[in-house]
């Protein structure tokens, strides 16, 4: 994965209450906040000599309708809670 892919979130990825806004866990109990559609790679983080193996990846996430997704539009996620974007035909 690089800077630049569309992603959206890996099923681990939904499953992580630390990624429910994006998900939408949160917001289908009221009604509030639909999920974020996809993101986009803005950067990738090496945290130091001692994590060579996990950087995190900076996205940036959109709604449906492609504007930034309010409630959270710039998180950091390992790679195992991303997957590349795949638009439904």
């Amino acid at each position: 994965m690089k800077v630049g892919d569309l992603v959206s979130l890996s099923a681990a990825g939904k499953k992580a209450s630390s990624n429910g806004v994006i998900s939408g866990m949160y917001g289908r109990a009221t009604g509030s906040c639909a999920p974020a559609h996809y993101g986009m790679v803005v950067e990738i983080k090496h945290w130091g000599p001692d994590t060579p193996a996990k950087p995190t990846y900076l996205v940036r996430w959109f709604d449906v309708n492609g504007k930034p997704f309010y409630y959270a539009s710039r998180r950091h996620h390992y790679r195992y809670e991303l997957k590349k974007f795949r638009i439904k035909a």
